[in-house]
């Protein structure tokens, strides 16, 4: 009986190491998932600032572009045009 008994302890103490070893093993897992999902989210994370700079810069020359045709130089053919028609 008492052999049994014994084996019966080392065989619950084997399980549990087991248990205790495929937690660690799955949280290891975890972990090294977590780090590669959080290095993606860092990258999209910069790209998506980079691309929000570039649309920022390409806006304002837009901008700055579409300015230029509603500027009248004062020396333009049209500026003197529509001074000779108004007087």
């Amino acid at each position: 009986m008492q052999i049994n008994c014994e084996l019966v302890t080392k065989a619950i103490r084997l399980t549990d190491l087991l248990t205790l070893l495929q937690a660690a093993q799955e949280k290891e897992e975890l972990q090294r998932t977590g780090d590669e999902l959080d290095a993606k989210i860092r990258k999209a994370e910069k790209e998506i600032r980079a691309l929000e700079n570039t649309l920022r810069l390409m806006n304002n020359r837009n901008e700055t572009y579409r300015k230029s045709f509603n500027k009248v130089r004062l020396d333009s053919e049209d500026s003197i045009l529509h001074s000779q028609s108004v007087a």
